[in-house]
């Protein structure tokens, strides 16, 4: 059975929630891929913490994922990450923008395996007693349109003028989409 989500529920300070689709459906049994931007040198700090702390709240319902440029990666974190580093064909500079498009490239090639896609900086704690909850009212189905949950930010100054960009182009520390 299906219900109607409430958007002023939803909604969070400073976060917009775009083309929600008035009904959901019950959970199927694709899962939500959770991509964090990292690079060689966050994967020893940062990326153990994750690894080692909420990493394994998500077992079962989303798979997560460290998306790194092609720096060379040290053989004692590529036992340890396995298959959940991605090394895509970018270098590891900032603003990540070819970082960015090569893990939404990786997200393209694997719509059959998951419903859900979320990008998030690895500085990011994801919340999974918050977020597994609400993804499954979020569920939708492939005739709804795209869903969208995120913060559309302006940048750094010196980025926007290196990027040629105008207006809005980023979103913080993450977003949600559906497939």
């Amino acid at each position: 059975m299906t219900s109607p989500v409430d958007t002023q529920t939803l909604s969070v300070s400073d976060t917009q929630l775009v083309n929600i689709p008035e009904k959901v459906v019950p959970s199927t049994s694709k899962k939500c891929l959770i991509g964090l931007m990292a690079d060689p040198k966050i994967l020893q700090t940062l990326g153990v913490a994750i690894f080692e702390t909420w990493y394994n709240d998500f077992e079962g319902v989303c798979d997560v994922k460290f998306f790194v440029g092609n720096s060379p990666l040290d053989p004692n974190m590529k036992k340890k990450f396995g298959d959940a580093v991605v090394q895509l064909d970018c270098e590891d500079t900032y603003p990540p923008l070819k970082k960015s498009f090569g893990m939404w490239d990786y997200y393209y090639k694997n719509l059959d395996k998951y419903d859900w896609f979320l990008k998030s900086d690895s500085d990011a704690y994801v919340n999974s007693d918050v977020f597994i909850p609400m993804l499954k009212k979020f569920r939708m189905t492939r005739s709804d349109s795209l869903g969208y949950l995120g913060l559309s930010a302006e940048g750094r100054p010196k980025d926007v003028n290196e990027l040629g960009l105008k207006g809005k182009y980023c979103q913080g520390m993450g977003y949600l989409m559906n497939d």
